[in-house]
């Protein structure tokens, strides 16, 4: 059984585009009462592994978003919590698969 190498890349990858989605969100509820704020968030993963696979300046880079509606606390808190969500996810996968290269180490030393 051979796992393909961009595995671990893409999860580690993945979950640092999470745990920095997560600070701007939080950024985005903390500053909610300050007039004039502008909503920041980065870009979607996706679209920063395109541009540039798993850099650090990317997957940090900050795009100023503006909406036509003020900013709601509740759809910020829906995105943090999905964002978590989708960090736990990726941890669970990250688990998993050092799990089969334990498995596959294990059945290659008998």
């Amino acid at each position: 059984m051979q796992l393909p190498n961009n595995t671990l890349n893409s999860l580690v990858g993945k979950m640092t585009w999470n745990i920095a989605r997560g600070q701007r969100i939080s950024s985005n509820i903390a500053n909610y009462d300050v007039p004039n704020y502008q909503r920041l968030d980065i870009k979607p993963f996706k679209q920063s592994i395109r541009t540039s696979p798993l850099h650090n300046e990317t997957l940090l880079s900050v795009q100023s978003t503006r909406h036509g509606h003020e900013m709601s606390r509740e759809e910020e808190m829906l995105k943090l919590s999905e964002n978590t969500s989708n960090y736990q996810a990726n941890l669970n996968l990250l688990k998993k698969y050092f799990g089969l290269l334990k498995t596959v180490i294990g059945k290659m030393g008998q």
